[in-house]
């Protein structure tokens, strides 16, 4: 399985290496779909961030909450779409010849 980091950080290397595999499509597919993975789970933090509260929450407050959470819910089934998408396309490509 591909190193998502190192191949973020080397990404024409890596895609020279799986071109000779015939794999550098695939490759770039899954870029992609790390980049929107990590897009979505930026989103998703960070709405979660604001779900949590020091003390009793006020009215406003509650009201917030519940804007929140009916944004959260859509992003986090994306969320979890893009996660399997990724999967997927980590098991589909091969690993870069040595």
């Amino acid at each position: 399985m591909i190193d998502l980091r190192a191949a973020r950080a080397d990404a024409d290397a890596v895609r020279a290496a799986l071109a000779r595999k015939g794999a550098a499509e695939a490759f770039d597919e899954l870029l992609a779909a790390d980049v929107q993975k990590r897009e979505l789970q930026t989103q998703v933090e960070e709405l979660r961030s604001q779900t949590k509260l020091k003390g009793k929450p006020t009215p406003e407050q509650l009201e917030e909450l519940k804007a929140v959470k009916e944004r959260l819910q859509p992003l986090e089934a994306d969320l979890s779409a893009a996660e399997e998408r990724l999967q997927e396309l980590l098991d589909g490509v091969p690993n870069p010849p040595a």
